[in-house]
């Protein structure tokens, strides 16, 4: 949802994109969900019985809002951020997106550490591996750390953030003072073996996994 509460500055100037052909106004680092919410769309789409479907959880957990970005069929409107002349569309398309291409080699990732979700739970282990002498990564499917209870502020800056804010905030410096890597944007869809899974960062495939235990180590 956009947020109106006193304090509250827009990071940047409004642009817009389309929807089903309607032009929407929409803030710099808003979702595309949020910035329909605001011109009181929320309808997004129907089901094959016709009935509406629309926001429902707004944090990308019940795929209610699914819409069609520049063709691309599926895409949780809660989670899209909106851009200049970005083409969504409610219902899908009349014909399926092209396969992403072959990727010729797999590249893969070995750290010590390897922690999915970078709510408080999951950058808090990590700042503790770290600090250990461990090397991290963190993956998260979501455009910047924190989960769903510490996220920032994703289109204004505060003036005065509350304690809520400011305790995402502080987490997020203790994990970059702590040397924990974070990749965003890293959608988790498969586990091959205890010690390996499979993410897609963006559009590009790779293999993560714990580096190699010493003799007599356990490995979760």
């Amino acid at each position: 949802m956009r947020l109106s509460s006193p304090g509250l500055t827009p990071l940047g100037r409004e642009f817009t994109f389309t929807f089903d052909g309607r032009e929407i106004p929409a803030l710099p680092g808003e979702t595309v969900a949020a910035a329909l919410a605001a011109q009181g769309i929320l309808a997004l789409r129907h089901t094959a019985s016709g009935a509406p479907r629309g926001l429902f959880c707004g944090m990308g957990a019940c795929w209610d809002c699914l819409v069609t970005v520049e063709g691309r069929a599926g895409e949780r409107a809660c989670q899209v951020k909106a851009a200049p002349g970005l083409d969504i569309r409610s219902a899908p398309p009349g014909q399926p997106s092209p396969l992403a291409a072959t990727v010729p080699e797999l590249e893969e990732r070995a750290p010590d550490l390897l922690v999915v979700g970078a709510g408080p739970a999951g950058l808090s282990a990590a700042i503790e591996a770290a600090r250990a002498g461990a090397q991290v990564l963190v993956l998260d499917e979501r455009d910047a750390p924190g989960g769903q209870y510490l996220k920032p502020l994703a289109a204004h800056r505060a003036a005065r953030p509350d304690a809520q804010h400011r305790r995402g905030d502080a987490l997020r410096d203790e994990a970059a003072a702590a040397g924990v890597a974070i990749e965003r944007n890293a959608l988790v869809w498969g586990a091959f073996a205890p010690d390996e899974i499979a993410a897609l960062f963006g559009t590009r495939p790779r293999a993560a996994a714990p580096a190699p235990a010493a003799a007599g180590d356990r490995r979760a």
